[in-house]
């Protein structure tokens, strides 16, 4: 099926084009910009406005008809397969979490205690605290009063009052907690990156031939319920369903969490994205395509996200627009 375009506006080095594709949420627009440069290395340029749904193209010398063409012959299952991988692939952050700042903070905060000269606490907490300073005043200069500005304060003024013991418990706090977070996210993060990676492509199906019933590899997107599917060793399952043959060592930690591999035997159900580490079974498809566990579960993460930043925004927002509040109320009260 050809997708549906409609050129809005054209000059001689210049056209506009509706698409129908660009509709579509799960789109990366991104994703459909690097496909069109490479289908059209004569382009200078294309712009895409996703929520205008439109394209524009530049160019020196016209390419309507490549142009059209290239629109309309756009595989837009594949491309969409893609985008769910790339849409959850960025919102992965490979760094691993560090202690330093919790390690830091605490060790300026056990230490509090012991050392006794004021000038020695004073260098040794403003040392500790010193990301959380430059943080904050990057955030001012920037971005106006948000609430890391208000951490950075609460920190500062501590420190300009030789308060260390509130000027250290408050940056262990900030640090543990931040910590905490990056941890929480980057374990969901492996998560991620398992469900991100690439569809099985090819899969062994039972096939008659001449009469004969025989092993023929075929494309995953073939595959249809009632087909028997057969896994080897090493292979991922492609299609949700239950074992009519054979027994398996299946590795299901990206789908379960079980860290050690399951036996699985005639009569067991099975789900796609998980492993054979051993073995070889025969398994009648049941769920397969989008209708699968692993397609599923990709979906549901995308809109989990997708929500989530939505509703983080909101709550940044809502916490930087009452830290003048509180920096009102804590003056006030200061001054009187």
């Amino acid at each position: 099926m050809e997708n549906l375009f409609l050129k809005v506006h054209e000059t001689p080095f210049r056209s506009r084009y509706k698409y129908d594709l660009l509709k579509d949420e799960t789109l990366n627009e991104n994703l459909l910009a690097d496909y069109l440069k490479k289908q059209l290395p004569q382009a200078n340029n294309i712009r895409i406005n996703k929520k205008a749904q439109s394209i524009v193209f530049e160019y020196t010398s016209t390419l309507t008809d490549k142009i059209e063409q290239c629109l309309s012959s756009i595989d837009k299952e594949k491309l969409l397969k893609e985008s769910s991988s790339s849409t959850m692939l960025s919102c992965v952050n490979e760094e691993e979490p560090s202690l330093n700042g919790v390690t830091r903070a605490s060790l300026a905060l056990g230490l509090e205690r012991v050392v006794k000269n004021d000038m020695a606490k004073a260098t040794m907490t403003t040392a500790a605290a010193l990301p959380l300073l430059k943080e904050g005043t990057q955030e001012l200069l920037e971005e106006g009063l948000t609430s890391k500005v208000l951490e950075a304060a609460a920190v500062g003024i501590s420190i300009y009052r030789k308060d260390y013991l509130a000027a250290n418990s408050t940056n262990a706090m900030l640090e543990l907690g931040e910590y905490i977070e990056e941890t929480t996210v980057h374990k969901s993060d492996d998560l991620l990156k398992e469900l991100a990676k690439p569809n099985v492509k090819e899969a062994w199906v039972e096939r008659k031939v001449d009469g004969k019933v025989t092993e023929v590899l075929i494309d995953s997107d073939d595959i249809k319920v009632g087909d028997i599917v057969v896994v080897g060793m090493g292979n991922t399952i492609p299609i949700d369903g239950h074992i009519v043959e054979g027994n398996a060592s299946v590795n299901q930690i990206s789908m379960t969490g079980e860290a050690e591999p399951v036996m699985k035997v005639r009569g067991d159900r099975v789900i796609s994205g998980t492993i054979v580490e051993d073995g070889r079974i025969k398994i009648w498809a049941e769920n397969v395509g989008s209708d699968t566990a692993t397609q599923k579960i990709k979906t549901y993460i995308e809109n989990s996200l997708n929500e989530k930043s939505s509703v983080q925004l909101k709550a940044t927002k809502l916490a930087n627009k009452l830290v003048p509040v509180t920096l009102g109320l804590a003056g006030a009260s200061y001054l009187y």
